[in-house]
């Protein structure tokens, strides 16, 4: 989470547990247990899954936007690969957390 939000110097987070909101019509992206939140205006980077441009990423360890991952299989087998090889990092990168593979578009 720290890796997304703008400004993390000046972000006062507290000892507790952070989620994911994966809900593409909400503007927060993370909450936490004491009903914090921290909303897209807090986020240096677009999300993916809580954006509908065509352009926001999808993968966020190689650089793979939604339209890319929609018209090219040849992007989803290359995160394929390196995912089994384990050359991601999702943990990191992926303001979800999580490996990408699952959102990726459905053909």
């Amino acid at each position: 989470m720290m890796h997304h939000i703008k400004d993390p110097w000046n972000w006062k987070g507290k000892s507790q547990s952070y989620y994911f909101c994966d809900d593409p019509s909400c503007d927060v992206v993370y909450f936490g247990q004491d009903d914090s939140v921290i909303d897209k205006t807090q986020i240096r980077t677009a999300v993916g899954i809580n954006k509908s441009s065509g352009e926001a990423l999808v993968c966020y360890c190689f650089g793979v936007s939604i339209n890319q991952a929609a018209t090219n299989s040849e992007a989803k087998e290359f995160v394929i690969e390196m995912t089994k090889n384990h050359i991601c990092e999702c943990e990191a990168r992926n303001p979800s957390g999580k490996c990408c593979l699952k959102d990726f578009p459905r053909p």
